[in-house]
């Protein structure tokens, strides 16, 4: 966020356009930082919950014990991966100027994501 904010920062109190390729740059330094971040945080609870599922044969929230509650964790830290993940690879392919980035292929590209995780 720092750098980002220095670009906008400078190029405002200089009157001219910050150069568009190291904003580009940046941007693409945020999203893997984000990626690096969405893994740290979602992918150990998708595995604890994932192994309460497999040792006791049931939803179990891993923290409180109720049945039933781990399910919708799994989900959410399956989908916060998974959007993570879809935002990384539209900074990526922000690089190719030859490719339009339409919401389509990123929904594509989310559902395929969504059901590697889930398997």
């Amino acid at each position: 966020y720092v750098g980002v904010l220095e670009v906008a920062v400078h190029s405002f109190c200089s009157k001219r356009r910050a150069p568009q390729g190291q904003a580009v740059h940046l941007t693409h330094d945020l999203a893997l930082l984000r990626l690096i971040e969405g893994f740290s945080e979602s992918a150990p609870q998708m595995v604890l919950m994932q192994t309460v599922l497999l040792h006791t044969g049931e939803w179990r929230d891993p923290v409180t014990g109720e049945h039933g509650g781990g399910g919708g964790g799994v989900a959410t830290a399956s989908t916060s991966t998974t959007s993570i993940v879809t935002r990384y690879h539209r900074s990526l392919r922000s690089f190719l100027p030859t490719r339009t980035q339409g919401f389509g292929s990123s929904l594509l590209y989310f559902t395929w994501n969504l059901l590697l995780i889930f398997s």
